[in-house]
């Protein structure tokens, strides 16, 4: 199961990119000077764009091997930047958060993303933000991993998946094992014949779909026949 999760996850790219921590670093006086400037500026404004953007250098200059300031002080303030952005609903700090702390602090990094759902839940714009979505794809995929998480949680995130402006083979597939994880076998079982019917030939979905034992193929003609019970042949129909 993980190493499917796992799969489908990376088939999801996040649109924030990555860090690079191999452009020349801040200098403790740029630092300061930022601080007293620029983001005292932007957090008196609720600036999240200006905010997020001195977090992400900050963060960057704090993996830097080159600067030679208090790097694990500054990666903690960076860090508390970007909470202050998703505590202002701002979705791709709140993304960022939880796509770093994904494996080394996954109960932190869920509860981040339980945060940014419901802060943006009255929002029907954000629904159909890519970064939402990736998100929400990232927080149900932590809680399939860790079987550890209660049902609340399992629930939590089936209402997530809901939020979304349409279900795809992923959503369906994620939610077969969502249900699946709370007992559910039968709305189990029809999600995950959904998902295998919906899923493009070569994705890992498809994979596990030809692979799997206990999937129920539905037949493709039954609704096409008046009569269940007739011979459902391709050159005949019953009325």
């Amino acid at each position: 199961m993980n190493n499917i999760i796992i799969a489908c996850l990376l088939s999801f790219s996040l649109l924030m990119g990555q860090e690079s921590t191999e452009n020349q670093p801040l200098s403790e006086k740029e630092v300061v000077m930022v601080e007293q400037g620029i983001l005292g500026e932007a957090i008196r404004a609720n600036d999240y764009d200006t905010i997020s953007t001195m977090a992400l250098s900050f963060y960057a200059t704090s993996m830097n091997s080159e600067f030679v300031g208090n790097g694990k002080r500054l990666y903690k303030r960076s860090i508390e930047l970007l909470e202050i952005c998703h505590k202002g609903a701002h979705i791709t700090s709140s993304l960022y958060l939880v796509k770093t702390f994904l494996k080394p602090n996954p109960t932190y990094s869920r509860r981040i993303a339980s945060e940014s759902i419901l802060l943006n839940e009255s929002n029907n714009k954000i629904r159909y933000n890519p970064n939402y979505i990736s998100l929400v794809m990232l927080y149900v995929s932590s809680v399939l991993d860790h079987t550890s998480t209660s049902r609340d949680e399992v629930n939590n995130a089936i209402e997530a998946l809901q939020s979304l402006p349409e279900e795809n083979a992923q959503t369906k597939f994620y939610s077969a094992f969502l249900f699946k994880s709370l007992g559910s076998e039968d709305i189990a079982n029809m999600y995950l014949n959904d998902a295998c019917h919906s899923s493009t030939v070569g994705s890992e979905i498809f994979k596990y779909c030809t692979t799997g034992e206990r999937i129920e193929r539905e037949d493709l003609l039954k609704n096409k026949v008046s009569n269940s019970d007739c011979n459902k042949d391709i050159g005949q129909r019953c009325k």
